[in-house]
């Protein structure tokens, strides 16, 4: 089906805030987790306060993030911070592969909200042949608290629309996106960059889009879940989503570097 690939696009971009810029799916597994890992990386200290100031997710510009994709394809790709602002910033990921994707967010007093996952110069999408134009159109919401505590809630929601080219021909959709996150208990998790102790956090995702195809108006829907995990003064370390009727994808952190 044509529109295939802005289905995988946008449910991929949907899956982990910002770093769900990939549309590779596989199936997830569990990670390594013990009650008491060896000699946890102690996180660097926090910047100074600042509206952009999460104890999850160090805001610093040049801060950049390498992690490997595994499932039914594999890839690696950099995560960077390429600008903050006093209210905001803004992201990067570069994948191996080819594609790229930047994304703006807004920052009030250390929550984190993803203004444009979903946004056409704010998230647009190439690799190869493909280019997908995604706007988001409007967002309500935050896509991580200021802190949070085992058993804390909080969603975000987004309508958005599209524009999809491969090879000269378009495809035009509108879709819903929302998202519904739990805060888990602290677990000790060990990937490639190193043993962590990390928040879980676990997200139920709904994403429904409408495709015009030749005029014809073809409305899907999909269903995701996604675990992540993150070290305090570091960032993601580890994502698990499974996206319904298209498999799923495991992300894991190999390297970090936090000036």
């Amino acid at each position: 089906m044509k529109n295939a690939g802005l289905l995988k696009a946008l449910l991929g971009i949907s899956l982990v805030f910002s770093l769900q810029a990939c549309n590779l799916p596989g199936t997830a597994p569990t990670p390594s987790a013990g009650s008491s890992p060896a000699a946890p990386q102690a996180p660097p200290p926090v910047a100074g306060s600042t509206a952009c100031s999460n104890p999850l997710y160090p805001v610093v510009k040049g801060a950049s993030w390498s992690y490997s994709v595994t499932g039914d394809v594999s890839d690696t790709f950099t995560h960077s911070i390429t600008d903050v602002r006093a209210d905001g910033f803004t992201d990067q990921d570069v994948f191996a592969s080819g594609a790229t994707r930047t994304g703006q967010w807004k920052c009030d007093q250390g929550a984190l909200i993803a203004l444009s996952p979903l946004a056409g110069p704010g998230a647009a999408i190439t690799a190869n042949n493909m280019t997908a134009t995604i706007n988001t159109t409007q967002m309500s919401g935050l896509t991580l608290p200021s802190s949070i505590k085992p058993g804390d809630t909080w969603n975000q929601d987004f309508a958005v629309d599209g524009l999809q080219s491969i090879g000269g021909q378009n495809v035009a959709a509108t879709g819903k996106v929302a998202v519904a996150c739990t805060a888990g208990s602290s677990e000790a998790v060990t990937v490639a960059a190193g043993p962590f102790n990390a928040q879980r956090v676990d997200c139920k995702l709904t994403l429904t889009v409408t495709a015009n195809i030749g005029g014809l108006q073809v409305p899907t829907s999909f269903p995701a879940d996604t675990s992540m995990w993150y070290a305090p003064g570091v960032g993601l370390i580890r994502l698990d989503g499974a996206i319904g009727g298209l498999g799923g994808t495991t992300i894991e952190l190999t390297a970090y570097s936090l000036p």
